[in-house]
């Protein structure tokens, strides 16, 4: 699978198990980790998965959203330690491992948000975008009131990028924007698009944006 034009990377973000599909890189800010080249296919996974369509969610009340998210987080006991070895095996890029036990852990708790969101980072550094972006999805259909919901919006948004699917990528890049105001790796992401699209003024005022809240956290996205 190639890297798209704009570049591909893995950023550790806010706890040591999230990582942020990022565009443009906040060098000063950030330990930054290479995607690896694109392994094979699992065997179990089908490579040819339809994406999930993105449905708008039903309206529910801000308690019972936090309700859900609470419910769908907890984990305690053997299932604990299950996820505990899924994380050390990620952090350790021992992908094939970390996805065997996401697998099992999500055969056991169906509901457990951040498995699917931690298996759709590793679909990702495997080059498995649609993969990525339906365990995405479905992460955030279980926990939307997660504390870490912009991050997986902007994990998603730059995964919608590297199948082409712009539209779907601004929406996510506002969301994550709505969860997380003015963070400015989300404003250089979102910025790099509206370059791409050659939608300059926009561009410039994401950059710029970014900039002042954090000024030597963003790289100018004419550079890339």
């Amino acid at each position: 699978v190639g890297v798209p034009r704009v570049g591909r990377w893995l950023v550790r973000a806010a706890s040591w198990s999230a990582w942020v599909v990022a565009l443009a890189m906040a060098a000063n800010a950030v330990d930054t980790v290479a995607v690896m080249a694109a392994e094979p296919e699992p065997a179990n996974i089908a490579l040819t998965a339809p994406e999930r369509e993105v449905k708008k969610p039903a309206a529910v009340s801000l308690k019972e959203m936090r309700e859900m998210t609470k419910a769908n987080t907890r984990i305690t006991g053997e299932d604990g330690r299950l996820y505990s070895r899924a994380k050390a095996a990620a952090e350790r890029r021992d992908l094939e491992e970390a996805l065997m036990l996401y697998n099992q852990l999500i055969e056991r708790m169906p509901n457990f948000a951040p498995a699917y969101t931690n298996r759709g980072n590793i679909a990702v550094a495997q080059g498995r975008y649609r993969a990525g972006i339906n365990d995405y999805t479905t992460g955030l259909e279980l926990a939307p009131a997660a504390d870490d919901a912009w991050v997986v919006y902007l994990n998603r948004a730059g995964t919608y990028v590297a199948v082409q699917n712009k539209d779907q990528a601004f929406k996510d890049f506002g969301k994550a924007l709505d969860l997380r105001p003015g963070e400015p790796l989300v404003l250089a992401n979102r910025a790099l698009l509206y370059a791409d699209n050659q939608k300059w003024d926009a561009a410039l005022n994401d950059y710029q944006r970014a900039v002042e809240k954090k000024a030597n956290s963003v790289e100018p996205f004419w550079l890339h």
